[in-house]
């Protein structure tokens, strides 16, 4: 699967979206809230991950996969293989913490 980034924000509620800065992955998660002017969005808790809260105005970027975009295999998250290295909502050494992701 290809990731695409997705300016607007709203549209992506309640979609699987892999968040980056920087072209560093950060996170992943279903968003579950965005602010109407689509500054801030929420990723879904997810087991023992807390809900996090994503701000467009630190540099964040939202990145989807479409439904009808079939090439290449799927990501190391989505993928049943063992050695795939876990990305899923890895969390941040204390240093590189912020309020937002």
């Amino acid at each position: 699967m290809k990731y695409h980034r997705q300016h607007d924000w709203f549209p992506v509620l309640g979609e699987l979206v892999q968040i980056r800065n920087t072209g560093k992955i950060l996170s992943y998660g279903v968003v579950d809230a965005v602010t109407k002017d689509d500054s801030i969005l929420w990723l879904a808790a997810d087991g023992v991950n807390p809900r996090q809260m994503v701000c467009r105005s630190e540099g964040n970027e939202v990145w989807i996969t479409y439904k009808w975009d079939t090439t290449g295999p799927a990501p190391c998250h989505l993928s049943p293989e063992p050695d795939c290295p876990p990305t899923h909502h890895a969390p941040l050494p204390s240093s590189e913490r912020k309020t937002c992701l």
